[in-house]
């Protein structure tokens, strides 16, 4: 067990292992967007189709709004944003 602890290479597979860990525990939320009420829908904007969410559904004074806009290709429907 004493020459595994003494492999010069140790230093580096600890830092590769470690350093994902580390950075997925500081992230509080991962996901594809923001989530929240769509309230716009796949609608054309020149060559592309947007839609809207908002959260919280109903906004409030002086509380966080959350805005979440993707884009995607008219044609293909692909996302672009």
């Amino acid at each position: 067990m004493s020459s595994f602890l003494n492999h010069p290479r140790l230093p580096a597979i600890i830092r590769v292992f470690t350093l994902p860990i580390v950075l997925l525990l500081l992230v509080e939320e991962v996901g594809a967007h923001g989530g929240g009420a769509l309230q716009i829908a796949n609608a054309p904007v020149g060559a592309c189709l947007a839609s809207v969410w908002l959260a919280p559904s109903s906004p409030r004074a002086n509380k966080t709004l959350h805005v979440t806009v993707g884009l995607a290709d008219a044609a293909s429907g692909a996302p672009v944003l």
